[in-house]
């Protein structure tokens, strides 16, 4: 899956740039994350689980990859 685009939010820029790049932050805004571990300064592993799996559950390893705070972060995940 590739998620790419813009959206605009009801907040400041310093505020999304961290709710984006906090590991914790973000596994509050996805849907499904059962936990988080934090395994580097800008990696860690989201375990996930998917409204559609019996069962199952996905282990995605996140990295930010670039950011330039407030204006830029690239995520990559997979998994």
């Amino acid at each position: 899956m590739h998620i790419q685009g813009e959206r605009r939010i009801q907040a400041s820029r310093e505020r999304v740039f961290r709710a984006l790049t906090d590991p914790h932050e973000l596994s509050e805004l996805i849907p499904g994350v059962e936990r988080v571990e934090v395994t580097g300064d800008d990696e860690w592993i989201a375990v996930v689980k998917p409204p559609f799996g019996r069962g199952l559950n996905l282990k995605l390893d996140m990295h930010v990859t670039d950011r330039r705070p407030p204006e830029h972060a690239h995520l990559v995940a997979w998994g």
